[in-house]
């Protein structure tokens, strides 16, 4: 097996595997993503083929993957820096994946986790633009993960600005897009919340008592 070829077959199951696991999370591979992890695969293949250039190929995996995953990588760093409360930080890196040529996938994560950092800085009005900008485009491109997160975070941004309609709305939106997960339980839990602070309580529908044997 030659080394060109090696550098070809690297690349193009790099590219189908991440095809397979976008299915397993149940979203839309992103044709910039396949586009760019293809021409890469090209330009080594070339290169090693007739230029005569030295080039490992799990060098040149590492190289595809960087370059590839800057977007997602970046917003990796920026949920670091934030976690350690730094989120002024967070937003500069999450502003700076923005500018960095993103996919649609990639651009509404960073957007999802942005309005995260607005709503730990207090600032949910700004939480409420981006987020809401962000769920108006998942539709189908992100899996139920993304969208249960961005919800449940939009609605925590409209119970802080008052608007606990709209945050009641988000958190039933939670149970129904990934049911028995850990938004849905902190969707409920705030939910509950939502509906003391609204002295709504008093007219939630109560659970029916389970039927004994």
């Amino acid at each position: 097996m030659t080394p060109s070829f090696l550098i070809f077959l690297v690349g193009l199951l790099y590219v189908v595997i991440f095809w397979a696991l976008s299915l397993l999370r149940r979203e839309r591979l992103s044709n910039q993503f396949a586009y760019e992890g293809l021409s890469l695969t090209a330009i080594a293949f070339a290169a090693v083929q007739w230029g005569g250039v030295a080039f490992h190929p799990i060098y040149f995996l590492i190289l595809v993957y960087l370059i590839t995953m800057r977007v997602r990588l970046l917003v990796e760093l920026g949920n670091l820096v934030s976690r350690s409360g730094r989120h002024n930080q967070a937003l500069a890196l999450y502003r700076l994946a923005l500018h960095l040529f993103t996919d649609r996938s990639s651009r509404l994560i960073a957007l999802i986790n942005m309005g995260a950092a607005y709503l730990s800085l207090a600032r949910p009005d700004r939480a409420i633009e981006v987020l809401e900008n962000a769920k108006a485009h998942i539709g189908r491109q992100l899996g139920p993960k993304h969208a249960a997160g961005c919800c449940y975070n939009l609605g925590m941004a409209y119970r802080r600005a008052g608007r606990h309609t709209d945050a009641l709305r988000q958190f039933t939106e939670v149970g129904d897009i990934y049911p028995m997960s850990v938004y849905a339980k902190l969707a409920e839990k705030a939910r509950n919340a939502t509906l003391e602070e609204a002295g709504m309580a008093a007219f939630a529908p109560k659970k029916e008592p389970e039927a004994g044997w």
